[in-house]
């Protein structure tokens, strides 16, 4: 028996989802962050017990140079199997709030559990869990659309 294409892209979009989040946030920790350091420089108070507000945006900024990027490409990879014309309650099933924040809290288990403790603590806010789950309405879910949409030009148009 196999499934139909609607019901596996309904599996897999949120699983997709929450792996792209985990995955893009870790990128944004290892890549992102020493990029965004070496180009501006630590933030005040970098290494220390508290974080100061340009530490948490350098954090965000770094984090969305891998989230945005990851989810349209999640959304290019998981056309083939949308069935009907893609549309927000697609982009939706890739990038909803539940799906980012258990993504960031994986995230935080898989990387900042008192092991990994060169890990800088300013990744690793609930409030950035809250914002980027709250962003994934606004900025991750129309990246995810965009991917969708992506495929429906050129040679493969959109059924």
């Amino acid at each position: 028996m196999t499934l139909r294409r609607p019901v596996l892209f309904r599996v897999m979009a949120p699983v997709v989802g929450l792996m792209a989040t985990c995955g893009s946030l870790a990128l944004g920790l290892f890549g992102g962050g020493p990029f965004l350091r070496w180009i501006w420089g630590p933030p005040p108070g970098f290494g220390e017990d508290y974080t100061t507000w340009q530490g948490f945006v350098q954090a965000i900024v770094a984090q969305a140079l891998f989230l945005v990027p990851v989810f349209a490409l999640c959304g290019l990879w998981l056309h083939r199997l949308s069935v009907d014309r893609p549309g927000w309650r697609t982009a939706l099933l890739i990038a909803n709030p539940l799906n980012v924040f258990v993504g960031y809290w994986l995230y935080y288990k898989l990387f900042y559990t008192g092991q990994n403790l060169d890990a800088e603590p300013l990744y690793f806010r609930t409030s950035g869990a809250i914002l980027w789950s709250l962003m994934s309405v606004v900025v991750l879910a129309p990246a995810a659309l965009a991917g969708l949409r992506l495929r429906c030009h050129g040679t493969d148009p959109c059924r």
